[in-house]
């Protein structure tokens, strides 16, 4: 698997001392586009990430991923955040299996809340026998 990395933007909220990462990453073997972010809690002085969360969505075709990631990035902007230069220490490859793990975990409990909720499917009652 090859991936590119398109584009990139650091970013940090100073009263919150929050980051966010927008990256914009090609697969060329698949031609599929990621945009996609890091965000989480950063230690000020060292600027070390401590947790981060990870997000981002799969596209077709660049014409589709680009317009995404320009959202994201003005969207932090309008929230707060600044455009800061720090290195992130994630490749475009682990990068790219982490956006893929995180939607593959969303559609999991996505089918599985739809199974639990759903009228059409019979309801069975677990009786477990304590001896």
């Amino acid at each position: 698997m090859t991936i590119i990395q398109r584009n990139i933007k650091t970013l940090f909220h100073p009263t919150k001392k929050r980051y966010a990462i927008y990256q914009l990453l090609e697969n060329t073997d698949t031609s599929e586009w990621c945009a996609m972010s890091r965000s989480g809690i950063i230690s000020i002085p060292d600027m070390n990430i401590k947790t981060g969360l990870v997000s981002g969505k799969i596209y077709d075709s660049s014409k589709q991923a680009e317009p995404r990631f320009s959202v994201l990035v003005s969207s932090a902007i309008k929230r707060g955040f600044i455009i800061n230069s720090y290195n992130t220490k994630s490749s475009p490859e682990k990068s790219w299996n982490d956006a893929v793990q995180n939607l593959e975990k969303k559609a999991f409990e996505k089918k599985c809340q739809g199974t639990l909720q759903s009228p059409n499917h019979d309801q069975y009652t677990l009786l477990i026998r304590v001896v």
